[in-house]
C-alpha cells in the first residue's frame, strides 16, 4: 500500500514517486502533484500539499550546488597561515611542530577533498510555478533525466 492511497480520488493513480532531501514524499499522479512531509517525533503526522497540473504555468529545473567545503578549506588555510606567521616562522628546525603548519595542511586537504567530491554535493532543484506560489523540491544526487520524466508526466496529464 502506498502512502498516497488515502489522498487519491477514485479515478486517480500514482505514476511516479520520489523522496526529497528533506524526507518529503512526492507523488505524481495522473491529475496532480501530492507532497507528504512527516512532522513530529512522537505523533507522526503528515503535512499534505497538492498542486493540480492545470495550475502549473512553468517548471524550472537546475542544479543547486553545495560548495561549502571549497570555501571552508581556504578559510582554514588562511587561519593556519596567520597562526604560522604569528608563532615565529623564522625557526626552520621547529617548522613541523608548529600548529600553523598543521592547520594549513588541514585547510589544503579540506579544499582538495571538496574539489574532488563537488559532484556529489549538489541537488537537482525543480520549481513548479503557479499563479499564486512557487513550490520547490530538492532531489539529492539526481540527474536531469529525472526532471525530464517529471516534465513528461505533467505535460501528458495536464490537458
Amino acid at each position: 500500500m502506498s502512502v498516497f492511497e488515502k489522498y487519491l480520488t477514485d479515478d486517480e493513480e500514482v505514476l511516479y514517486k520520489i523522496k526529497t532531501r528533506m524526507i518529503t514524499e512526492i507523488g505524481f499522479t495522473n491529475k496532480r502533484i501530492i507532497s507528504l512531509k512527516p512532522t513530529g517525533l512522537i505523533n507522526k503526522k503528515e503535512n499534505f500539499k497538492d498542486i493540480s497540473y492545470a495550475h502549473i504555468s512553468s517548471i524550472i529545473a537546475g542544479y543547486k550546488n553545495y560548495y561549502w567545503l571549497l570555501w571552508i578549506g581556504p578559510l582554514i588555510l588562511l587561519i593556519g597561515l596567520l597562526s604560522y606567521l604569528i608563532s615565529g616562522y623564522y625557526n626552520p628546525m621547529d617548522i613541523l611542530s608548529k600548529s600553523g603548519f598543521v592547520i594549513m595542511g588541514t585547510g589544503g586537504s579540506v579544499f582538495v577533498i571538496g574539489f574532488l567530491i563537488r559532484e556529489f554535493l549538489r541537488d537537482l532543484q525543480i520549481t513548479f510555478v503557479t499563479c499564486n506560489e512557487e513550490y520547490t523540491i530538492n532531489l539529492k544526487g539526481s540527474s536531469m533525466e529525472q526532471a525530464h520524466t517529471i516534465n513528461e508526466i505533467i505535460r501528458e496529464n495536464s490537458e
